[in-house]
């Protein structure tokens, strides 16, 4: 497939800061190119070490950041931040990884990025007979500072799905249709820190004849994401943008067959904490490991249980700002051409 490129509007309130945009243009190692990255976006790009680190040369003007790191990887050809097994728990920081970079079709709306990464025909089987459909997989995807919530409330809704005859394939999705579509299609899997996906039920169509137009919007809610560092000195207050933190407690966990610690915070402002933490945390003690810190919630009190002996201080990752966005997405004049069978 051809990679189709359309810039689009994000309607977003007026208040709502413009989001974060990234010049490079230079020839350098990948590493020192992704860093520079990193400093203009305010945000950590972590590169494994299976990655080559090869001379490249790169030149975007005024990009966002999930462009930035498409033109990183596309002049590399071997790193990707895209596929990979779902590892748990997932890394701290975005990772670029070794794999052959793929350039999906794709569309830019504002700081997100929607792209089309697979496709896959199904065939189903009742008394009445065999009923093929075909589902178009959607994907989109946040610049690392960001998380589109799985809450729920998210909602895809498409306006218009147009084969290459200008055939109509859209169909009413039933509400078995209407869920996620947990298949993993043979084209990709996005890693749970980097996007949401959607499958979609169209009409079977000639995938020679390519699509005409895929339309549609996203609604879903988005927040910032910020990792926090707290003292574990009973007493201790930590500002943060959620509040100010006290520390309640930090005791060991009796019976564990592992060094962990229960910590205890209350927030010292405000009555409740639902759904203000990413759930994965690290302390001085973890050497920066990423970790689920099963975090317990009760009104402004949250209750965490780390895997670590008397740690002095806990990173947790909190969510603030979330607002509600529309991402339009309008895909013209797909080929499929020269796809990998």
């Amino acid at each position: 497939m051809k990679q189709i490129a359309l810039g689009l509007l994000l309607i977003l309130p007026a208040q709502e800061k413009a989001p974060v945009r990234v010049t490079l243009s230079e020839s350098g190692s990948f590493s020192a190119l992704v860093r520079e990255l990193s400093t203009q976006c305010g945000v950590t790009i972590a590169i494994d070490p299976s990655v080559d680190d090869k001379q490249i040369k790169v030149s975007v003007r005024e990009a966002t950041v999930l462009q930035a790191l498409d033109a990183l990887c596309r002049a590399h050809k071997g790193a990707t931040y895209l596929g990979g097994a779902n590892a748990w728990p997932p890394p701290r920081h975005l990772t670029l990884r070794a794999g052959d970079w793929v350039d999906y079709p794709s569309v830019t709306a504002g700081e997100f990025k929607i792209l089309l990464d697979g496709w896959q025909r199904t065939k189903e089987i009742t008394d009445a007979g065999a009923d093929e459909t075909q589902r178009l997989s959607l994907s989109a995807l946040a610049p690392p500072n960001l998380r589109i919530l799985l809450n729920g409330k998210e909602t895809w809704s498409f306006s218009s799905i147009k084969d290459g005859k200008d055939n109509d394939l859209l169909l009413k999705e039933s509400s078995e249709a209407d869920g996620w579509d947990r298949t993993r299609l043979p084209l990709k899997t996005i890693g749970r820190h980097v996007g949401i996906s959607r499958a979609v039920r169209v009409r079977p169509f000639d995938k020679d004849a390519g699509l005409k137009l895929i339309e549609g919007v996203l609604e879903a809610d988005v927040v910032e994401l910020e990792d926090v560092t707290i003292s574990l000195d009973a007493g201790k207050e930590t500002a943060t943008a959620l509040g100010t933190f006290v520390v309640s407690s930090s005791t060991p966990v009796k019976g564990s067959s592992r060094p962990e610690t229960r910590v205890t915070l209350s927030l010292k402002e405000g009555t409740s904490l639902a759904d203000a933490f990413e759930g994965f945390g690290t302390t001085d003690k973890a050497e920066d490991r990423w970790d689920y810190v099963n975090p317990t919630i009760k009104g402004a009190i949250a209750e965490f249980q780390v895997r670590a002996q008397d740690p002095g201080w806990i990173v947790l990752r909190i969510r603030k700002n979330t607002r509600r966005v529309k991402i339009p997405f309008r895909f013209e004049n797909l080929s499929f051409a020269g796809e990998k069978k």
